[in-house]
């Protein structure tokens, strides 16, 4: 497809799942590819998978939690690419890093949850969106399970928005933040949905 050809895209938890499926599936369009794994063991494979695709690939080891990180993967994927079209924000972990009650869960448990599950997104988006921009445009996808869509009963704090709106209030933020330069588009993803 020659809307992807030549152009890049992050993909962070790329190395299994669903952003390895992307990251696959939008190689073979001949997009050139960098996926982000906190696990080197998994990210390796997928690099020598991707690899014997013929797929450009870069793969590095990175937490979403670390905005350093996020920097480290937009210069190195500069470096070797020369521009970003795309973000695929799908690094994500479960609510409160266990099951059960919210009781069971220790603040530690939630703080890590909501480091990977928002400020990974928030810190990919800061690091990534002014290189989509200065690339001319591109896309942002945001994915999320179920539980980024509706709160869950068992699993949440009560929220300061209904649970119909919050939803909607996080697309508006975030688009305001993309759409500054009239180019890019902005998609949230829900695999459960």
């Amino acid at each position: 497809m020659e809307l992807f050809t030549g152009k890049t895209v992050v993909v962070s938890g790329g190395a299994e799942g669903i952003g390895f499926a992307v990251a696959q599936a939008v190689g073979r369009e001949g997009m050139n590819v960098v996926i982000t794994d906190i696990s080197p063991d998994t990210l390796a494979k997928a690099e020598a998978s991707l690899s014997e695709q013929s797929i450009p690939v870069l793969a590095l080891t990175a937490d979403a939690r670390s905005e350093g990180d996020w920097n480290r993967i937009t210069e190195a994927a500069i470096a070797r690419f020369g521009a970003i079209h795309a973000l695929m924000n799908n690094a994500g972990v479960g609510g409160g890093g266990s099951s059960g009650p919210i009781e069971d869960h220790s603040a530690e448990d939630w703080r890590w949850t909501i480091d990977v599950n928002l400020m990974g997104v928030v810190f990919g988006m800061k690091s990534v969106v002014p290189h989509i921009k200065a690339a001319g445009g591109g896309w942002i996808v945001n994915v999320a399970s179920m539980a980024g869509m509706n709160m869950l009963a068992e699993r949440s704090l009560n929220s300061v928005l209904p649970e119909k709106e919050s939803f909607p209030y996080t697309i508006r933020v975030v688009s305001d933040i993309t759409e500054s330069n009239g180019s890019s588009s902005m998609a949230s993803v829900c695999g459960g949905c």
